[in-house]
């Protein structure tokens, strides 16, 4: 279980993903989140979707730190039972008709075969026939997107193989996963931390020798949980199944949601069909290249290397060094949402391309959405259980309390008076600030805070 602790930023005062954003989304989400009056519901669903249309842009890919890449995001909505996470599945219907479209269409191929195959044993049995002559149908394989979350590790492998490499996990309950991963035949926890890096995932069995290699899984999870279920399937905040999931996690109060035949006069399932419609026809649209390659701009990748050493510094200097893992991964996973915004922006326009460029506006939609992201995940960290030794809360006192300039008698001043900090531990402080960059040190005697974005997201989380 989660601990009982009461943290600074409780569960029901975490952040909103920022308003300004979802007019500017590209049309697919735009449309999907207007419908939501609820502004925890509107989150949710555009979280989820972020991650399911990941999990249908197969031939899309990019370059980071010298490393091929696809889209595919790991997703994770953590909230109280009935307070309106259940908005993913919502999420999830975006790709129900690619899903049923390649059903239907392997369960075609499989009739095909199965009377084939009917057809060969019956030539088999006629005496008439030479059998060295006859060869069997191949049988096809069997593609769909979603992928069961109580299969076993093998399973997921095979459906892996069938589908082109590519799959989605989709549970509104997470202990559907965490419950198979207590199970020797269903662990696929590696199996996952290794999917997020594309990395070479396969299985070899006795039985008929059988061997099967995934070379580039592009696998895209999306989670719906209570805080009880999170432990089910990450044990712990150094556990590297953490480090890869986008939190969203919230409180609802416990009011009366007003039922009625529509919500706003909208049918949500009529709506999120139209949109599911929308998204065979934006997979459809990505296939007319063969390969598509994702770019950013010089200017978005100096932006990128802000965020992500910002928020290594804040997060190891303030939060735990535990979270360097976490914070590297951020880089990353911004990177991915740019994608996804990007391809979409490109359907929208109808701008078919083998090049697709990032806009600055969708860079910046990305950026906002992960300050937010990244809060969310610092709230995570602290509620799962630690085997390191938290940071000393009162170094990121100090540091709030700081002018932007000041000199260090001001600062030994201020620590004693205000925070009752001794005046060698002040030293010591200040002398870690300057070495994570968050204090610059021009001149002896001398001090000047650096700027830092990152630290607007831990106001209150200690």
């Amino acid at each position: 279980m989660l601990n009982n602790t009461i943290p600074e930023k409780p569960m029901v005062n975490m952040p909103f993903l920022p308003d300004s954003i979802f007019p500017k989304l590209p049309e697919v989400l735009r449309v999907g989140s207007q419908v939501f009056p609820d502004r925890r519901e509107r989150d949710i669903f555009l979280t989820g979707a972020l991650s399911i249309i990941s999990g249908c842009m197969r031939n899309v890919s990019g370059g980071y730190n010298g490393k091929e890449h696809f889209a595919n995001l790991y997703v994770f909505i953590i909230a109280p039972a009935a307070s309106g996470k259940g908005a993913i599945t919502f999420s999830k219907q975006l790709g129900e008709k690619f899903h049923k479209q390649l059903v239907e269409e392997s369960e075609r191929l499989m009739k095909i075969y199965q009377m084939e195959m009917a057809e060969y044993k019956q030539k088999i049995g006629d005496k008439k026939n030479n059998i060295k002559d006859l060869e069997p149908p191949k049988e096809p394989q069997f593609k769909i997107l979603f992928i069961p979350g109580n299969s076993s590790s093998a399973r997921i492998i095979q459906h892996l193989k069938e589908g082109d490499e590519q799959g989605i996990f989709c549970e509104t309950e997470a202990d559907t996963i965490g419950n198979v991963l207590k199970q020797d035949w269903g662990s696929y926890s590696d199996l996952l931390r290794k999917a997020f890096h594309h990395e070479m995932v396969g299985f070899s069995r006795k039985t008929n020798k059988e061997w099967i290699e995934i070379s580039k899984p592009k696998l895209s999870v999306a989670l719906a949980g209570t805080p009880g279920q999170v432990e089910g399937l990450i044990k712990s905040a150094e556990d590297g199944l953490f480090s890869r999931f986008l939190f969203y996690t919230f409180k609802s109060e416990t009011v009366w949601m007003e039922a009625g035949p529509t919500m706003n006069g909208v049918n949500l399932t009529r709506h999120f069909d139209q949109l599911s419609d929308q998204v065979l026809k934006f997979i459809q649209f990505l296939e007319i290249e063969n390969q598509i390659e994702f770019h950013l701009s010089l200017g978005q990748w100096k932006q990128l290397n802000k965020f992500g050493s910002e928020s290594i510094q804040a997060l190891t200097t303030f939060i735990s060094e535990d979270l360097a893992g976490t914070s590297k991964r951020f880089g990353l996973i911004l990177y991915r949402i740019c994608m996804v915004l990007t391809a979409l922006r490109y359907f929208e326009n109808g701008e078919t391309a083998s090049n697709f460029v990032c806009t600055d506006e969708d860079f910046e939609i990305a950026l906002s959405l992960m300050e937010v992201y990244k809060e969310h995940s610092v709230f995570m960290f602290r509620e799962l259980p630690k085997s390191g030794k938290a940071l000393d809360p009162a170094l990121k006192l100090l540091f709030e309390a700081l002018p932007e300039k000041f000199r260090r008698k001001e600062a030994i001043h201020l620590a004693q008076t205000k925070l009752n900090i001794p005046e060698r531990t002040t030293d010591l402080y200040l002398s870690k600030l300057v070495q994570a960059k968050l204090l610059s040190h021009p001149r002896p005697g001398l001090y000047e805070k650096q700027s830092l974005q990152t630290l607007q997201t831990l106001q209150g989380s200690k």
